[in-house]
């Protein structure tokens, strides 16, 4: 069977995956014992990942050791530095950390960032130095001494 691993729930993943393992056992015509001690794992946790129960990352990996799968787990999680376009933009600089979803670009200088609740950010340029930038504001909504300053 066939399932959508986007819209599925990770149980549904679970059984899939120990479904998918039976039959792979099954066609390699290996018993659950023979797979228990050629990977270390044991026969009861075999049997309930086969069932749809949890297992361990570490014994996923030797059941899928076994039976020479553990090559497909690079697709899980795909290298991200094989993206020539995003490394020319970024003109060679590696992510050391998760920055804050939450920023724009400051209309004064393209190179300062801060974030969009308008909370007064240190921020540092490419060149180096630095400045605080103020909040913006998002209404039109001033103190009572603000407006008496216009008029």
């Amino acid at each position: 069977m066939c399932i959508n691993y986007k819209l599925s729930s990770s149980k549904i993943i679970n059984d899939e995956l120990g479904k998918n393992l039976r039959s792979i056992r099954l066609a390699r015509n290996v018993s659950q014992n023979e797979l228990a001690s050629r990977s270390g794992v044991s026969v009861n946790t075999i049997r309930r990942f086969e069932d749809g129960s949890n297992i361990s990352l570490e014994n996923f990996i030797r059941l899928l050791k076994v039976f020479n799968l553990e090559n497909n787990l690079k697709n899980l999680l795909p290298d991200v530095s094989i993206r020539p376009v995003s490394r020319v933009k970024s003109q060679g600089y590696i992510r050391q950390r998760a920055s804050s979803k939450y920023r724009i670009k400051d209309s004064r200088d393209p190179t300062i960032t801060t974030n969009t609740k308008g909370i007064m950010k240190k921020t540092t340029r490419k060149d180096g130095s630095y400045r605080v930038i103020p909040p913006t504001r998002t209404s039109s909504w001033q103190w009572d001494d603000e407006k008496d300053k216009k008029k």
